[in-house]
């Protein structure tokens, strides 16, 4: 979801010049020759050009129960319970209905310090299934792990094939919605406007029930899917509501190179042309929208040109009601060791008594990306974090 820049030296191989995931951080890629390309380091980084600040932290801590304190019912979300994935890219976080599978994306390429403009990027082992093509193991597939009511499982990957029929192709997939059977799912694919890897946009693919292969994903129509798509505008992290609405963000070179909210409204055949929803933007970068259930509550990430991370929140009375003001919601203690809040992604199951997203910490190199948990509510703010891997 950000918007940063930063460098990293690799085999050249047969890379793109430009590789665009998400609104993230443009990386450069060396060995015999130096090639640029935008790379998503994660959906949730926001740091410019070598620039970071210090993030602000609630200080107050309220929400559901005590906050910050996983449900009494089992320890799934306790310190460090996910023993996969340990290091690498992970980003996309997303929690389905019932809370126990979390979907994330994953590459084997870490995430190091780009603040002091290292450009030696650590790798790690391929997690099982991960989508090999020569010269393009930088690639993210999607995953998910599964509580079985002790344990999470190894990552399962969400299918593989280098032609692109099933979920995970060579392109980089990211950004993943599923409806509350887990029958159906939106997700983005990068092909770095390489014709062979097949276009880039927003893909949606079904199957009968949760425990099922994945169907041949297909383009979502229009600008929700392939149309006007580019290295310099897209569009992603596409959430479905229980009406069928679509709430997404965009990145736009030619205004203000920032992200904004969009809003497609289904009309019974389609979507309407997406729109910007009133009162969402800013000066600063908005990206990865939320939805609730109800469709009366909505979070999603601002920015600032820092790169300082807030979760925002708008409501409204019912769905036919205008969303109403913006309000900064907290969440407590997010900063990792070194005072930066480098994290994004906020998603919720059902019961809204707690949120998972990505934070990256700093304080180690290379920088571990940590899918958190923070207990709360979006109405009263979340408490302090646990890395749950």
């Amino acid at each position: 979801m950000p918007n940063p820049a930063f460098e990293r030296d690799a085999p050249k191989a047969a890379r793109p010049s430009t590789l665009r995931y998400g609104r993230e951080p443009k990386i450069m890629i060396a060995g015999l020759a130096r090639v640029s390309f935008q790379y998503w380091v994660s959906s949730c980084v926001t740091v410019l050009v070598g620039l970071l600040v210090l993030g602000t932290t609630a200080c107050s801590d309220s929400g559901n129960g005590p906050v910050g304190q996983p449900p009494a019912q089992d320890n799934r979300f306790q310190k460090n319970t996910l023993a996969s994935p340990t290091g690498g890219y992970v980003d996309s976080v997303f929690i389905n209905a019932p809370g126990d599978r979390i979907y994330f994306l994953h590459s084997i390429y870490s995430v190091n310090d780009f603040l002091n403009g290292t450009s030696i990027y650590p790798t790690v082992p391929f997690l099982p299934g991960h989508t090999q093509s020569p010269g393009l193991d930088w690639n993210t597939d999607l995953y998910y792990v599964e509580w079985n009511g002790a344990s999470w499982s190894a990552p399962q990957n969400l299918g593989s094939s280098v032609d692109g029929s099933t979920i995970n192709s060579t392109g980089n997939e990211c950004c993943v919605w599923l409806n509350e059977a887990e029958t159906e799912i939106i997700f983005y694919r990068d092909t770095f406007g390489l014709a062979a890897l097949g276009p880039r946009g927003n893909f949606l693919a079904s199957r009968a029930t949760r425990n099922d292969p994945w169907g041949t994903p297909v383009l979502l129509p229009g600008d929700y899917g392939s149309g006007n798509q580019s290295a310099s505008i897209y569009r992603h992290d596409i959430h479905k509501t229980t009406s069928g609405d679509l709430y997404l963000w965009e990145h736009d070179n030619s205004l203000d190179n920032k992200g904004r909210l969009l809003f497609g409204k289904w009309n019974g055949t389609g979507w309407d042309a997406p729109a910007a929803i009133a009162g969402s933007d800013s000066p600063d970068d908005e990206s990865q929208v939320w939805v609730s259930r109800d469709e009366l509550t909505m979070l999603f990430n601002r920015r600032d040109f820092t790169g300082n991370t807030s979760l925002m929140r708008m409501t409204r009375a019912d769905i036919t009601s205008a969303w109403g003001a913006l309000a900064t919601v907290s969440v407590l203690n997010v900063a990792d060791s070194n005072g930066y809040t480098i994290w994004g992604e906020p998603t919720l199951a059902v019961t809204e008594d707690y949120m998972l997203f990505i934070r990256f910490d700093t304080g180690q190199l290379p920088w571990k990306a940590q899918i958190m948990y923070s207990g709360g509510n979006p109405a009263q703010g979340f408490g302090t974090p646990i890395p749950l891997n």
